[in-house]
């Protein structure tokens, strides 16, 4: 699965929030695979409702999405770990593109940077297991080793020091400060520079991006940003929009699949009765020419067989003086069986007689 846009930041604080109001001391029930880097968590609050975590980003969708048939083994371990675990709080940490489920025993961590992750730790956040183990200059998921997350500070750490520090750099400078620092995304900072006089009114600005009344999701060049809207829809549900033609597509795909596995079946039996078919006509075909080649011995095996059925002789008795009479005269012939009853009997003719 592939996402076409940069979600920013603050998109998962909103997100996250979202999230919280809808699944907050909710149960999880089930753990799935709906491809090999996107799971389904299934969490029962009151209802049941699904919570969809890909490599970009998790939402909770307005219908069901299928999952594979067997899920991964990292993903049937988090089932058996988590299973009836109460949800106790979902954040985003910091500024970081990282959201945390806190449970009842365990902390749920999912990375949508770099490669993505997913992480189990325990409530001291040590690694019990993860999707991915990494080393970074500073910072590695390692199991059994304490889980730390990415350094950057929450915006509201900002300190009147840093705001005279950053009044002195230009525009570029800040931006590198906020990237590095805050994790705030170059669209912000360059907006926010556009419309604000000001210094003081753009750091005012710039300190706002986590504290929007009415947030709504926008699509801007590849980003996916926060706006201020007096209609916003649910972060979710604009999110969910981009990864509906995805999973049609997706269940097309395994639908066709089912149906050339179906046909491919059939003309694998058809092939097979063919080669029977086949196989059959060759064995009548060669039966045809020994009839053939042997039709006065044949025409002579029935009068033989009529005589002795007159005279009441049992079929085993019929058979060896048939034989006898073969081996005297040098013929190839052997009577394997006479059935009476049916009006039948079985020959083995010596194709090279």
């Amino acid at each position: 699965m592939t996402f076409k846009y940069e979600i920013t930041s603050n998109v998962f604080f909103y997100l996250a929030k979202e999230i919280e109001e809808e699944i907050n001391l909710g149960y999880i029930n089930n753990i799935q695979n709906i491809d090999y880097d996107t799971i389904k968590i299934k969490i029962h609050r009151k209802k049941t409702k699904q919570l969809i975590i890909t490599k970009e980003v998790l939402f909770l969708p307005s219908y069901d999405i299928k999952v594979m048939e067997k899920s991964l083994e990292f993903t049937r371990f988090l089932k058996r770990k988590l299973y009836n675990q109460r949800i106790q709080e979902i954040k985003q940490h910091k500024n970081n593109k990282v959201i945390y489920l806190k449970l009842d025993d365990y902390f749920l961590i999912f990375e949508f940077f770099s490669h993505s992750n997913i992480i189990l730790t325990d409530a001291e956040y040590n690694v019990i297991s993860a999707k991915r183990y990494e080393r970074w200059k500073d910072r590695e998921i390692i199991r059994k080793q304490k889980y730390s997350f990415p350094k950057v500070e929450a915006i509201e750490t900002l300190t009147d020091k840093e705001i005279e520090k950053l009044n002195k750099l230009e525009k570029k400078g800040i931006i590198r400060y906020f990237v590095k620092n805050h994790n705030i995304a170059p669209h912000y900072i360059n907006e926010i520079f556009e419309t604000e006089k000001t210094f003081e009114e753009k750091i005012k600005k710039i300190k706002k991006l986590y504290n929007i009344k009415n947030p709504k999701l926008i699509k801007t060049n590849n980003l996916f940003v926060i706006k201020e809207n007096n209609n916003p829809e649910k972060i979710s549900t604009e999110i969910e929009k981009e990864y509906v033609d995805f999973f049609a597509e997706n269940k097309t795909e395994k639908e066709t699949n089912k149906k050339e596995k179906k046909i491919n079946k059939i003309i694998e039996i058809q092939e097979e009765k063919e080669k029977e078919f086949l196989e059959k006509i060759k064995n009548y075909k060669k039966q045809g020419e020994q009839i053939y080649v042997h039709f006065n011995t044949i025409e002579e095996i029935n009068k033989q067989i009529k005589l002795a059925l007159n005279k009441k002789i049992p079929e085993k008795e019929i058979i060896k003086k048939m034989n006898d009479y073969f081996e005297k005269t040098n013929q190839k012939i052997n009577v394997k069986k006479i059935d009476l009853k049916e009006k039948k009997y079985i020959l083995k003719i010596d194709e090279n007689n």
